[in-house]
């Protein structure tokens, strides 16, 4: 069980990408407890519609991400779920929403990192490089998602939310 464990962590750690900038315009930066909004014009059906990305960050709980176009609420989750991408529907066309976490690592001279590399390298199945990169992913800290608003294949909207 504590094997099965510390591989799903560590497959959990080593999916995380770094922090990207890759945007239709200015972040969003979530705020614990309150929910935050960005609106931008989308093209939806050869239709034009104002489309809004709205944030709630948890308070040591899961963050709610919330896309309205409107007053039509057409997708919504929490951030373990849009991880992977939901889905959902704005006049019969299908869209989703994926927001992909991002995450910044410790300093490469972080005491931490060594002592975590030294305790899984004395594991006969890791090496001490795989030990080290390993404990730099594990204690990275999530910095911020990318979330991306589509349509079938085509994106809508792509906004950058920052975390405090």
């Amino acid at each position: 069980m504590k094997k099965q464990l510390v591989l799903l962590t560590i497959a959990t750690a080593m999916s995380i990408p770094a922090l990207a900038a890759d945007t239709d315009g200015e972040p969003l930066t979530a705020v614990p407890g309150r929910t935050v909004c960005q609106a931008r014009p989308v093209a939806i059906g050869g239709k034009q519609v104002d489309a809004k990305l709205c944030v709630t960050e948890g308070s040591m709980s899961h963050d709610k991400y919330v896309v309205k176009i409107g007053w039509s609420t057409v997708v919504e989750g929490i951030d373990d779920e849009t991880t992977k991408g939901i889905a959902g529907m704005y006049k019969g066309s299908p869209v989703s929403l994926t927001c992909e976490p991002q995450s910044k690592p410790p300093a490469a001279d972080d005491p931490m990192v060594a002592s975590m590399a030294k305790s899984m390298a004395a594991r006969p199945d890791v090496t001490s490089e795989q030990a080290h990169d390993l404990a730099m992913k594990m204690l990275s800290t999530e910095v911020g998602r990318l979330c991306q608003f589509r349509q079938g294949d085509q994106d809508l909207m792509s906004v950058q939310v920052k975390f405090l």
